[in-house]
């Protein structure tokens, strides 16, 4: 218990000073420890009204220094405090949730570590949410690095996903928002402007052994091909279906190459070499 059973309670008189004994308010809290002036002064313990605990020191009144404060759920804080609140380093824990860090004005406020159910943030936080930079690994596997805001990424980062695919660039409110790069695991690369997770306006899009090929999108779909800036001896087109299509001469080989878009990602692509050029029926669609 916060407070032994055993303790002989009394009322204190403000003129006493320097002594051990105990303390009960009005509204039912019970504080036993050092005394001065009437007040907790030193080490001591006290059982709220609601039924808290603290345990560790005290000044003037309120908790001051080192001390550990346990809810009855079990959650608790040990760490620094400072005029009743918790301030300095501290560690936390709630249910399944740990965080170890900087605590300012009885918030996570300054740089921290915080875990739950396998997910993990290293970085700053502010009034308890991810804010600055840090670090966020999620238990699938998805990792994120960068800049955040209220708890969200936002403004420049780097996304690992499950898939293996990485995108950097610009985040707003969690998502991708400006200009970036996304890498799929497959080695396919493209570069433009997203707004709001969807690719708008001009995109890059190149791939290792792969034809280069600029392109135009509106609300994350292909509405045109650049052929004047096509990657030399390639001819590219489109279809109305997420899919890109590209012709590449090497030598007296033809090479068939198809890029096929599901959501914000290459799904997949096809390479087929062919010794005569044969259009196929996909250009069109």
């Amino acid at each position: 218990m916060c407070i032994r059973d055993s303790l002989h309670t009394r009322d204190t008189v403000a003129n006493q000073k320097d002594y051990k004994g105990v303390i009960i308010y009005s509204d039912g809290t019970v504080y036993e420890g050092y005394i001065e002036q009437g007040l907790p002064n030193g080490q001591g313990r006290q059982l709220f009204a609601d039924f808290r605990c603290y345990i560790g020191n005290f000044v003037n009144g309120g908790p001051h220094g080192e001390g550990k404060m346990v809810n009855p759920s079990g959650a608790y804080y040990k760490g620094d405090w400072a005029n009743g609140v918790r301030e300095g380093q501290g560690f936390e824990e709630i249910e399944n949730e740990t965080y170890k860090g900087q605590f300012h004005n009885d918030a996570r406020n300054g740089f921290g570590i915080w875990s739950k159910n396998g997910n993990e943030y290293r970085g700053t936080v502010a009034n308890g949410l991810p804010d600055g930079n840090g670090t966020f690994v999620w238990t699938s596997g998805k990792k994120y690095e960068g800049d955040w805001k209220n708890g969200k990424p936002d403004g420049t980062g780097r996304m690992i996903y499950v898939d293996g695919s990485v995108y950097e660039g610009s985040f707003a409110e969690g998502l991708k928002h400006g200009k970036g790069i996304l890498t799929t695991a497959e080695s396919d690369m493209y570069e433009g402007t997203w707004v709001r997770n969807k690719r708008e306006g001009e995109f890059v899009i190149s791939g290792k052994e792969k034809p280069t090929v600029r392109t135009v999108w509106k609300d994350d779909i292909i509405v045109k091909i650049d052929k004047s800036k096509a990657e030399e001896n390639a001819d590219c087109c489109a279809t109305n279906f997420n899919v890109i299509a590209c012709f590449l001469m090497q030598g007296v080989n033809y090479y068939f190459h198809v890029y096929i878009f599901e959501h914000l990602t290459i799904r997949s692509s096809i390479t087929v070499s062919y010794t005569h050029l044969t259009l196929p029926t996909i250009c069109s669609v």
